[in-house]
């Protein structure tokens, strides 16, 4: 699929993952090799929810609108994002935000762990256009990015961080 390996959630969809849930080892071949949310979507990830091992593949296709990637999680429009401590986003590749790309006007608060992940610019989070994040008390470690931002890559968006961001 183009958007979301495992989920695609768009038109107010709320979406929570709570303990002992895994996306495992999905693919897309634009957005959210795992998971994808736009359009005033939401995402809740919760204590005990891993999401590893997702990738986005994008050859052949146009990645100028939207950029394409989020190995892991991509959160693109007007969607928002809640990553709680103790979720993990880890192993996961894609060309802009190995684990996670915010884009549009997107908006996340990240807590928990984002480690491992790939990509040529974010390896760990992306924030391109006019998105937003908060890294809050998260632990970013062991990410990979060939360009840029081994944790965190920012393209004109507003990052924070806060707490024992590590």
């Amino acid at each position: 699929s183009r958007r979301g390996g495992a989920v695609h959630a768009s038109a107010e969809t709320v979406v929570q993952l709570s303990f002992g849930t895994s996306i495992l080892r999905n693919w897309a071949g634009g957005v959210g090799g795992g998971l994808a949310m736009v359009q005033d979507s939401r995402l809740e990830v919760g204590d005990g929810v891993v999401i590893q091992e997702n990738e986005v593949m994008h050859s052949g296709v146009d990645c100028s609108t939207p950029p394409c990637g989020g190995g892991g999680i991509s959160i693109g429009d007007t969607a928002t994002a809640r990553l709680y401590p103790g979720a993990l986003v880890t192993r996961n590749r894609a060309a802009t935000g190995g684990g996670i790309l915010l884009s549009g006007t997107a908006t996340a608060v990240v807590g928990g762990e984002v480690s491992w992940n790939e990509a040529q610019d974010g390896g760990g989070v992306a924030a391109v256009d006019a998105s937003s994040v908060l890294v809050d008390g998260a632990w970013c470690g062991h990410n990979t990015a060939e360009k840029q931002g081994g944790c965190v890559f920012h393209g004109g968006s507003a990052v924070q961080f806060r707490g024992q961001s590590r």
